[in-house]
C-alpha cells in the first residue's frame, strides 16, 4: 500500500536554513505565542497569541538563510510503499500497528501509523466471529422430504449440502457444516464452522385434491370432529391491525373520557362542602 507522510528536511535537518542554524524569532524568543495585555473596563486580561512574525513557528530565519530544499518548513513531502501482511481469519476492527512510521516533526516523538482492518458486508455470508451464517429459503414439499442445494463458498469451492436423511425440516431450523466457517487466526489450518438457517415457505393455498392427497399421505392429521346440537362455526382468518387498533384507540378515549367525568364529579363534591 502506497503511503504518503511528511518527514524531517535531510538537506537542513530539520532546522529550515540552508546552514543547518536554529534561528529564534526574536519577537517571541521562538516560542511562537507573544503575550499581549488588552484593557478591560477598569481591569486588564493578559493573553496569548500567536506570533504575527513567524506565524507561530518560532523561527525567523533570514531569506538568504532559508532551505531552498523545503521552503523552510523543516519538513518534506515523502510516499513508500508498506507491505502489509494480513493473517487468515483476521477480525472486522483488527489494528495492525507500524512503529514510527507516521507524519514527523523536528522535536517531537514521531507516532505509529495505524491500518484498521474493515470488512465489507457479503449479499450472502454473514460472519458471527469464527463462523458463517447462510439464510436458505426452503419449500414445505423439500422441508418434508428433503433438500440439497449447490454453494460456492467464499474461496471458490463448491460445496453440494444435503439435509439429513428423513430429517423434518421446521421453520427457523438451524443446522451446522463443521470447518466450513472462516480460518482462526493464527490457527490457519482449524476453520469455524458454517451455519444455515431454513425459513420454510408454505404455498399460498392448496386445491381439494391436494387436501385429499395430504390427509392420506402424512399421519397423525387431526380428524374434523362430529358436532351435534346447535354450535356456531367460527372460521378463522388474518388478523385485522386495523381493526385492533381502532378498538384500542376508542377504549382508550372511552376511558378518558369516564375518567375526566368522575374528576369533575368529585371535584363538584369538594366544592359543596366547603360552601
Amino acid at each position: 500500500m502506497k503511503v504518503n507522510r511528511q518527514i524531517i528536511c535531510t538537506s537542513c535537518a530539520g532546522t529550515g536554513a540552508s546552514d543547518k542554524k536554529k534561528y529564534e524569532c526574536t519577537f517571541c524568543n521562538g516560542t511562537g505565542a507573544r503575550e499581549i495585555y488588552r484593557q478591560m473596563g477598569i481591569g486588564v486580561m493578559r493573553q496569548m497569541i500567536h506570533c504575527d512574525q513567524c506565524y507561530g513557528k518560532g523561527s525567523g530565519i533570514p531569506k538568504n538563510k532559508i532551505c531552498q530544499n523545503c521552503s523552510g518548513q523543516k519538513v518534506t513531502k515523502s510516499s513508500r510503499v508498506i507491505s502489509i501482511d494480513i493473517e487468515k481469519g483476521t477480525k472486522h476492527g483488527k489494528q495492525i500497528r507500524f512503529r514510527g512510521e507516521a507524519d514527523e516533526l523536528p522535536g517531537h516523538q514521531t507516532g505509529d501509523l495505524i491500518f484498521t482492518i474493515s470488512e465489507e458486508k457479503h449479499v450472502f455470508f454473514e460472519r458471527d466471529g469464527d463462523n458463517l451464517i447462510i439464510k436458505k429459503d426452503i419449500p414445505l414439499v423439500n422441508a418434508l422430504t428433503g433438500f440439497s442445494f449447490q454453494l460456492v463458498h467464499l474461496d471458490g469451492k463448491k460445496l453440494l449440502v444435503e439435509t439429513p436423511p428423513g430429517m423434518i425440516i421446521e421453520p427457523d431450523t438451524v443446522l451446522e457444516i463443521p470447518e466450513q466457517g472462516m480460518p482462526i487466526q493464527s490457527y490457519s489450518v482449524e476453520n469455524g464452522s458454517m451455519f444455515v438457517k431454513f425459513n420454510v415457505i408454505f404455498p399460498k393455498k392448496l386445491e381439494t385434491n391436494q387436501i385429499s392427497q395430504l390427509l392420506n399421505t402424512l399421519p397423525d392429521g387431526i380428524k374434523a370432529p362430529k358436532m351435534t346440537g346447535d354450535f356456531i362455526v367460527a372460521t378463522l382468518q388474518p388478523i385485522d391491525h386495523n381493526r385492533q387498533y381502532r378498538r384500542q384507540q376508542s377504549h382508550r378515549a372511552a376511558y378518558d373520557s369516564s375518567d375526566e367525568d368522575e374528576r369533575g364529579h368529585h371535584g363538584q363534591g369538594v366544592q359543596c362542602a366547603q360552601q
